[in-house]
């Protein structure tokens, strides 16, 4: 099975963050043996129905992704 890392727009490796979340989704609905997806995640509120400021993204990462 090919290896799926994420990287920051700054370079840094990510994939221990989002991963665990991430990285199921990418293999079921990407089935490829290689590519390069470039993009964007943005943190839904789903009570106010509205995105979230950019910051929120790397506390959610940091707080809900991240290994425990």
């Amino acid at each position: 099975m090919q290896e799926i890392k994420m990287f920051s727009r700054n370079s840094n490796e990510v994939s221990s963050w989002y991963g665990p979340k991430l990285i199921p989704i990418i293999r079921k609905y990407v089935p490829v043996s290689q590519c390069i997806l470039d993009g964007e995640l943005l943190v839904w509120d789903s009570i106010t129905q509205r995105f979230e400021d950019f910051g929120k993204l790397k506390t959610l990462g940091m707080t809900i992704c991240a290994p425990h």
